[in-house]
């Protein structure tokens, strides 16, 4: 979608100056883009991890609860 818009302007009519100010401009944006991209990648990574580690505690603290409970009945 970046590389569109950027062709887009390109094609206007630039002087050489805009186009140098057009691309710097593009190339920031297209390494926040990425930045952004590998921190949401890490973000959902640490949440999908915390999430498995909850339901892997959950899951054998509810058993030894069941079996207490069966044990007290």
């Amino acid at each position: 979608m970046i590389h569109r818009l950027y062709r887009v302007i390109m094609s206007s009519m630039c002087t050489p100056l805009c186009e140098n100010c057009l691309t710097q401009w593009f190339e920031e944006k297209q390494q926040e883009i990425e930045t952004l991209d590998m921190q949401l990648k890490k973000l959902y990574a640490s949440v999908d991890t915390l999430v498995g580690n909850r339901k892997g505690r959950f899951l054998p603290e509810m058993l030894l609860c069941i079996e207490m409970y069966h044990q007290i009945v």
